[in-house]
């Protein structure tokens, strides 16, 4: 299902400001900004003026792009990851560890909670468990290169995401998705569809038209819509890169 925003919020209100802000400055460039323009921007926001100043400022220094900063944060340190490395990946240790040696000061100013979520930030599964358990468990959480390489259209792979921008499809807000093959040995993208629904094993869309004598009484009527391009696009790719998947897996 696309997402949907709540209608009751929170509302990420970045690209909003990063609008108003370089209308803002384009006025400012052509002369005509106002402390009125100023203060309508900061009473829309429910802010001070000088806060909007601010805005202005920052997109002044990020060569005209509003680029808030975010907070700041507890980040690992060299020392941290080396006696995480001693330790296998094993948090709690490394932490006792760390406040042993007085890292985080006397008495400790970080929390463990706090070098927690500094791991899960920094550290991926696939560092984590190579951590534990070597560059074998690594690889368990790859998502390429499990098979071995062939020749060239050997074996396609295929993926799909939903895109991260609200189109607007039959009139309706909705998020389309992306589904790519690619040619595992030579890395090669071999097809591309952008269809308006999540992508399923099973077919959505109606069939082709089959002869009569072969057209089943109770599959869909000769009048259903006939599929889209990109639907059509991606049942070829996928029928095609399933043939070639099968024939090349080991016995």
């Amino acid at each position: 299902m696309p997402a949907t925003p709540s209608p009751d919020g929170p509302y990420d209100t970045t690209s909003l400001r990063a609008a108003a802000v370089r209308r803002l400055l384009r006025l400012r460039n052509a002369e005509r900004l106002t402390q009125y323009d100023v203060r309508t921007v900061a009473a829309a926001f429910t802010v001070h003026w000088r806060t909007v100043r601010r805005w202005m400022d920052n997109a002044t220094a990020h060569h005209g792009t509003y680029t808030p900063q975010g907070r700041p944060h507890f980040t690992l340190t060299p020392a941290m990851h080396d006696a995480l490395a001693r330790w296998n990946g094993n948090a709690a240790a490394t932490y006792r560890e760390l406040v042993d040696d007085g890292i985080f000061g006397n008495p400790p100013r970080v929390s463990q909670a706090t070098f927690y979520r500094a791991l899960d930030r920094e550290l991926t599964p696939g560092q984590r468990a190579a951590l534990k358990g070597g560059e074998a468990a690594r690889r368990r959480h790859d998502v390429h290169a499990l098979r071995p390489h062939g020749n060239r259209n050997d074996v396609w792979e295929t993926d799909h995401v939903e895109a991260s921008v609200f189109v607007n499809i039959d009139g309706r807000r909705s998020k389309p998705w992306i589904t790519w093959f690619i040619d595992h040995s030579t890395a090669v993208i071999c097809g591309l569809a952008s269809p308006p629904t999540s992508p399923a094993r099973t077919p959505s869309w109606p069939p082709p038209a089959t002869p009569s004598s072969a057209r089943s009484t109770t599959g869909p009527s000769a009048a259903s819509p006939a599929r889209s391009a990109p639907t059509a696009a991606v049942t070829s790719w996928a029928s095609a890169w399933t043939r070639r998947s099968k024939s090349s897996a080991p016995n």
